[in-house]
Parts: C-alpha cells; sequence; structure tokens
C-alpha cells in the first residue's frame, strides 16, 4: 500500500510537478474572495512569478521541446478562448475583471499539462472546467431545495412571469423576503420592483442593493470563478491519481 502511494507520489510530482503549488495558490485567492468578495490585486501579482516560475520548472524537467507540441498547440488554443470568453462576461457584468486575470494566471500555469482520456489527448484545463462545473451543479440543486421550501412565496414572487421564466429562475436564483435579503452574502437581485433579470450584474451593483425593495425579491449568488477554478484542479488532481493506481 504504502509502496504504491510512494508511485502515485512520484508520477504526479513528476508529470504534474507544479500543480500542488498552484491548488495552494487558489486556495489562499478562494479565502480572500469569499470573505472580502473581491481579489486583493497584490494576490494576483505574487501569482506572476508563481506561474513563471511553474513554467521553467516544467521546461527544466521535461525540455523546451515539449512546449512546440500539437497537445500543447490545442491547449493554447483553448486557453485562449477560455481567456477572451471570460473577459466579455466582465464587460456585460457577468463576472468581476479581477476573475478575468485569475483565468489568465490559471491557463499559463496549467498551460503544458495534458491527461489521456478515453484514449485522447486533452488539454487539462478542460478537464478542470469540467470538474468545475460540479460547483455550479451543486449551486442548482441547493437553489431547488431552498425554492422548493418557499414554493409558496416563490410563487408570489414569479406571478408575472412566464413557464420558462419561472423554470429558470426557479434553478438559477433564490427567493428572500426583503428583510432576509439585505443580511445575505454574495448575492445580486435579479427580479425585484418588476425589473426581470436573465444575470446579475457583478462587480456592478453592489451585492445589497440600497434602493427600497419589494417584499420578495429573487437573487442570484455570484460564484467566485476563482473557486471553481479551484474545484476543478482538485478534482481532476484527485481523478489523475485514482487513474494512476
Amino acid at each position: 500500500m504504502i509502496e504504491t502511494l510512494l508511485i502515485i507520489f512520484i508520477k504526479l510530482f513528476t508529470m504534474y510537478t507544479t500543480i500542488p503549488f498552484f491548488i495552494l495558490y487558489l486556495l489562499v485567492l478562494s479565502w480572500y474572495d469569499i470573505k472580502y468578495r473581491e481579489i486583493n490585486g497584490n494576490l494576483i501579482i505574487v501569482g506572476i512569478p508563481i506561474v513563471i516560475a511553474s513554467l521553467v520548472v516544467y521546461v527544466l524537467i521535461n525540455g523546451i521541446e515539449t512546449l512546440f507540441t500539437i497537445n500543447i498547440l490545442s491547449s493554447i488554443v483553448v486557453s485562449i478562448t477560455l481567456v477572451i470568453t471570460t473577459y466579455l462576461l466582465a464587460k456585460r457584468g457577468m463576472m468581476g475583471f479581477g476573475d478575468v486575470l485569475i483565468t489568465f494566471l490559471s491557463v499559463l500555469a496549467l498551460l503544458p499539462y495534458t491527461v489521456r482520456l478515453y484514449g485522447m489527448i486533452v488539454p487539462l484545463i478542460i478537464i478542470v472546467l469540467l470538474f468545475g462545473i460540479t460547483y455550479i451543479v451543486i449551486e442548482i440543486v441547493m437553489n431547488i431545495i431552498h425554492n422548493t421550501k418557499r414554493m409558496k412565496i416563490f410563487i408570489e414572487a414569479t406571478t408575472d412571469c412566464g413557464l420558462l421564466e419561472k423554470i429558470y429562475y426557479f434553478l438559477i436564483s433564490r427567493v428572500f423576503r426583503s428583510d432576509e435579503f439585505r443580511n445575505v452574502k454574495f448575492y445580486f437581485p435579479i427580479k425585484y420592483r418588476g425589473v426581470k433579470r436573465f444575470v446579475a450584474k457583478v462587480g456592478i451593483e453592489p451585492l445589497v442593493s440600497s434602493e427600497p425593495l419589494d417584499d420578495l425579491v429573487l437573487a442570484l449568488k455570484g460564484i467566485p470563478f476563482v473557486v471553481i477554478l479551484l474545484v476543478g484542479t482538485i478534482l481532476t488532481t484527485i481523478w489523475i491519481v485514482f487513474q494512476s493506481c
């Protein structure tokens, strides 16, 4: 048993040398983002040498020629697409610009790595995002449970909504009374005072609106994207370890 764990440990650090250190970095960022609901610029600056060091360590272990392969090129395409997507979402107020910078650092840190999935070589960043979606699925399940327990006031809050709107709000938001909403963290109002939205204006509007609200508010949780990256990276690492068994 000990020999097996030792082999897995050596393989993990040989093939994915910098990932454990990157997880520690994401843990610090996630803690700060959850506590203060913003990402400190100094923490992002600290991430730059960490990412550079990760790439240098990778090259020293695997050789610089490994950065010029079809697999790495596919990782680059995926990474560029992801960064552009998060930037466009941030411009629309659907996520914070700090998340865009963290995404950029993340794709650089994970860029050289690939994993074998059903016989295909897949960029590691894709697997991280796929596992990260687990966090979002959990949030949806929690929303359903919350709204089911408050079905009467949810129906009241969505009397002016069509069926598809009701389903959408039921899945992605939670219903609160206005006094409750003012005491919850990380939630943005998306339906109140006759206003109906389908996205929250993260980083553009305050977490708790200062203007008068209706008795009932439908609010969407602003999920810190760095937490999604953290969950995805941890689950990916666990998956890699089990594959090595």
